[in-house]
C-alpha cells in the first residue's frame, strides 16, 4: 500500500531485487502476459495502468536467448527445477517458452526466426512493423498490413485498396458511430488525392456536393476537365441567381448564358453588350487555344496528377525530410523503434541501424545485422553486444560476439581478456594462446625487442603499451602510455593513439596501479571521452566527462596535466551555458578564474579574459540564439515519475531526469542517479563509473 512495486528472488535467502515506484497511489493489481515472460502490467489508485519490462533483472538469459537458434540445446528453455537454488543457471521454464522452441525449430528462414524470438521477448513499440517491412523488402509482391510504418513499396497500393474499399461501400455507411455516405466519399477522395489519382478525387468530391474543392485542384486532371466543371458550377451559381457565376460562365466558354443572365438577372445590359462585342471580335478564342493545347496532357485512364517541374533529386530530398522529421516525431515519443522503421521503409538500412544502435535496442540491431551483412556498423554492434555479456561474466557469448565482427576485433579480444584476467597470469596464458595470441614468454620478448628499438613513433609507442598490458607490465604500460596520450593531447586535443592507449590501459584493474597512477589514467579517459562525446554531439555528458577529469587532476599531490585546469573549466561552464544548468557553479568557478585564486594561479591572461566574457553573457542572460542539438538515445525524453516523486535530480545536472532513470551506488551505500540515455552516452565515451571509483561501467 506504499505506491512500490518490489520485485523478490523466491531461490535462496529470497532477497529483493527491484524497487518500482512509478506509481503514485496504492497499487491495486499485477499480472504477467501470458505469452512475454519478461512484460508486467500494474494497476493503482491513481487511476493509471503501466507497462513493466523485467528484462533488466535476467540480461544474461534474455540477450542469450536472443542470439541462440537453439532453444533447449543452449538451456533457454527447460523444465522447473524441484528445488530452486541461488546457484542455478537461469532459463525460461513457462510453457509459452517451451512452445516457441518447437516453433524454432519448424522455422524455415532466419527471419521468421527473429521475429518469434523478439516478438516473444522485446516489447518495445514497433517489433511488428520492423519484421513485418524486412519481410517485405524481401518479397517480391507488396505485403498490404495496416501498420503505422509500412515499406515504401506498400504504402501507394495499400492507400489505393483502402481508398477502392471506402468508394465501393459508398452506398452501405450507416448507424450511430459509422461514417456517413458523404464521409466515406471525402475519406476516399482524399486519399486519392494523396497519391496524385486527381481524376478520382474531383469526380467523388463532386458527388459528396464539395464541387467547390473539386474545382481548384482539376486543372491538375486537365484544363477541359475543369472547363466540364467549371461549366457545371457555373450553371449552379446560376441558377441560385449569384452575379458571381458570370467571370466562370465567360471562362467555360458559355458567352451566351453569360450575356443571357447580365440581361435576365442583373440588369446590366452594357455589360452584355461588351461580352458579345468581344465574342464577336474573337476575343475570347486565346481561352480556347489554351484549353485545346493542354487537352492532350489529360490522363483519361489513370486520372492522375500532370507531372510536377522537381528533378529526381529535388524529389527524393523532399522523401528524406519527411522520414527525418517522422523519425523525430517517433524518437521524441520514446518509440525508437519506429522511428528506426522509418528508414528501413526506404532502404536506408544503415540509418535504421544507427537509430536502433543508439536507442540501445542492441537485440534488434543483431536482428538486422544477422538478416543484412553488408551494414557498416556490425562490428559496433557485436562489441556493444560482447560488453554486455562480459558484464554478467558470460565471456564465452562475449567472445563469440566479438568473432561475428568483420573488422580487426582482435585489439577488442585482448582487452576483454585483461579485464578478465589480470590478477591470473596463467588463467591469462590460457586464454591467449586459446585465442592465437602467443604465449605470456612471446609477448614479453617482443615487447623487450620493442623497447631497445630507436624509433620513437606515437603509434610504435602506443603498440609497445599493448604489449606491456598484455604481458602483465603494467607499470611500463602506465609510463610510456602517460608520454604518449600528454604528447598527443598537446599536439591537437586528441588523437587515435592516445584513444588507443587509454583503452588498454583502462583495460587493467585500477589496483594494480597507485592511488596517483590510477587517478592520472581515469582523468586522461576522460578528458578523451569528453572530446569523444563533443563530435558525437553528446553534450548532456560532455561537461560531466570534464568535471570527473577536473577532480581526478586535483586529486593528486602535484596536480598535472596537458590542457590547465582554467582551460578545461572554461570548456565544462560554456557547455553548461549551452544547456542553461548550474549557473551558481558556472559564476562561482568563472570568478575564480577571473581572480587568479585557488588552483587556477597560473590561469594565462586569455582564460581570464575568456571568463569575463562568458561571466558577463551568464550574468546578462546573453544566450546564444542558435540551440545545440540534443541527442536522447533511448528516445524517451519526459520526465522520470519516479524520480520527480522522490524528488532525486541527475547526478551530472542537478536537473529533473528525463525519460529512465539509472541508479549508481556510492560506496557509502547511498544511490544517485542519472537518465538511462546519459548512462549510456557515458559508456561509449569512457569505460570507468562516473562516481570516480575505479570501476568499470557498463550500463545493460
Amino acid at each position: 500500500w506504499d505506491g512500490c512495486i518490489r520485485v523478490w528472488d523466491i531461490r535462496g535467502s529470497g532477497s529483493c531485487l527491484l524497487v518500482v515506484m512509478d506509481h503514485h497511489a496504492d497499487v491495486y493489481g499485477l499480472s504477467s502476459h501470458p505469452e512475454r515472460p519478461f512484460l508486467f502490467a500494474s494497476s493503482s489508485r491513481d487511476t493509471t495502468l503501466r507497462f513493466w519490462s523485467a528484462e533488466q533483472l535476467t540480461p544474461s538469459i534474455h540477450l542469450r536467448a536472443v542470439v541462440s537458434n537453439d532453444w533447449r540445446g543452449d538451456g533457454i528453455a527447460g523444465p522447473l527445477p524441484a528445488n530452486l537454488e541461488e546457484q542455478d543457471a537461469t532459463c525460461l521454464c513457462g510453457s509459452g517458452a517451451a512452445k516457441l522452441a518447437e516453433q524454432l525449430g519448424a522455422c524455415k528462414s532466419d527471419l521468421e526466426r527473429w521475429a518469434l524470438k523478439c516478438s516473444f521477448l522485446l516489447f518495445p513499440d514497433g517489433v511488428q512493423e520492423l519484421f513485418c517491412i524486412m519481410d517485405n523488402s524481401e518479397s517480391r509482391v507488396p505485403l498490404l498490413v495496416d501498420n503505422r510504418v509500412m515499406h515504401a513499396k506498400s504504402i501507394l497500393p495499400w492507400l489505393l485498396r483502402k481508398a477502392q474499399e471506402l468508394e465501393q461501400a459508398r452506398g452501405g455507411f450507416a448507424g450511430i458511430g459509422r461514417m456517413t455516405r458523404n464521409e466515406a466519399m471525402v475519406k476516399a477522395a482524399n486519399i486519392y488525392a494523396r497519391i496524385g489519382y486527381m481524376r478520382q478525387y474531383c469526380d467523388l468530391m463532386v458527388e459528396a456536393g464539395e464541387i467547390e474543392k473539386a474545382l481548384l485542384v482539376a486543372p491538375a486532371v486537365s484544363l477541359s476537365y475543369w472547363q466540364d466543371l467549371a461549366r457545371k458550377y457555373a450553371g449552379m451559381m446560376a441558377e441560385r441567381q449569384e452575379a458571381d457565376c458570370v467571370p466562370l460562365l465567360v471562362a467555360s466558354g458559355q458567352h451566351g448564358k453569360a450575356a443571357e443572365f447580365l440581361v435576365s438577372h442583373a440588369e446590366d445590359l452594357d455589360s452584355a453588350l461588351a461580352i458579345a462585342q468581344a465574342n464577336c471580335e474573337h476575343g475570347y478564342e486565346r481561352i480556347a487555344r489554351a484549353i485545346h493545347a493542354s487537352s492532350g496532357q489529360e490522363e483519361q485512364e489513370t486520372g492522375k496528377a500532370l507531372p510536377t517541374q522537381e528533378s529526381a533529386e529535388e524529389r527524393l530530398e523532399m522523401r528524406r525530410e519527411t522520414v527525418k522529421s517522422m523519425k523525430m516525431r517517433y524518437k521524441s515519443q520514446g518509440q525508437p523503434v519506429l522511428a528506426a522503421c522509418v528508414h528501413l521503409a526506404i532502404g536506408e538500412d544503415e540509418e535504421a541501424l544507427k537509430v536502433l544502435v543508439d536507442a540501445h535496442e542492441l537485440e534488434l540491431a543483431i536482428a538486422l545485422c544477422t538478416l543484412n551483412p553488408s551494414l557498416q556498423q556490425t562490428d559496433l554492434v557485436f562489441v556493444l553486444a560482447a560488453h554486455r555479456f562480459e558484464q554478467v561474466k558470460d565471456y564465452d557469448m562475449a567472445f563469440q560476439c566479438l568473432q561475428r565482427c568483420k573488422g580487426n576485433e582482435k585489439e577488442e579480444v585482448e582487452r576483454m581478456i585483461v579485464r578478465s584476467s589480470c590478477d591470473d597470469i596463467e588463467k591469462a596464458s590460457s586464454l591467449y594462446a586459446q585465442h592465437g595470441l602467443g604465449s605470456m614468454e612471446e609477448l614479453q620478448a617482443e615487447a623487450k625487442r620493442m623497447e631497445e628499438g630507436e624509433e620513437d613513433a606515437a603509434g610504435r609507442a602506443a603498440d609497445l603499451v599493448r604489449l606491456f598490458v598484455l604481458s602483465h607490465q603494467f607499470q611500463k604500460a602506465f609510463r610510456v602510455g602517460l608520454q604518449v596520450m600528454d604528447k598527443c593531447i598537446q599536439e591537437d586535443g586528441t588523437n587515435i593513439n592516445a584513444r588507443r592507449v587509454s583503452k588498454y590501459l583502462s583495460a587493467v584493474k585500477m589496483k594494480h596501479f597507485g592511488e596517483e597512477e590510477a587517478a592520472q589514467i581515469m582523468a586522461h579517459e576522460a578528458y578523451l571521452g569528453a572530446k569523444l562525446a563533443v563530435e558525437l554531439k553528446y553534450t548532456s555528458v560532455a561537461p560531466a566527462l570534464l568535471r570527473f577529469c577536473r577532480l581526478k587532476i586535483l586529486s593528486l599531490s602535484t596536480p598535472s596535466f596537458p590542457v590547465s585546469m582554467a582551460r578545461l573549466t572554461l570548456m565544462e561552464c560554456q557547455y553548461l551555458f549551452d544547456k542553461h544548468v548550474m549557473r551558481d557553479r558556472m559564476v562561482l568557478e568563472l570568478q575564480k578564474i577571473v581572480t587568479s585564486s585557488d588552483y587556477y594561479k597560473s590561469s594565462s591572461p586569455e582564460e581570464r579574459e575568456e571568463a569575463m566574457a562568458l561571466l558577463d553573457k551568464i550574468m546578462l542572460n546573453s544566450y546564444d540564439e542558435h540551440e545545440t542539438e540534443e541527442v536522447s538515445l533511448v528516445g524517451q525524453n519526459m520526465p522520470s515519475a519516479a524520480c520527480k516523486r522522490a524528488g532525486v535530480k541527475s547526478f551530472f545536472t542537478g536537473e529533473d531526469i528525463r525519460g529512465q532513470e539509472f541508479w549508481l551506488t556510492q560506496q557509502s551505500g547511498e544511490k544517485v542517479a542519472i537518465s538511462r540515455s546519459d548512462a549510456i552516452m557515458w559508456h561509449r565515451c569512457c569505460v570507468f563509473s562516473p562516481l570516480g571509483d575505479g570501476s568499470l561501467f557498463c550500463p545493460m
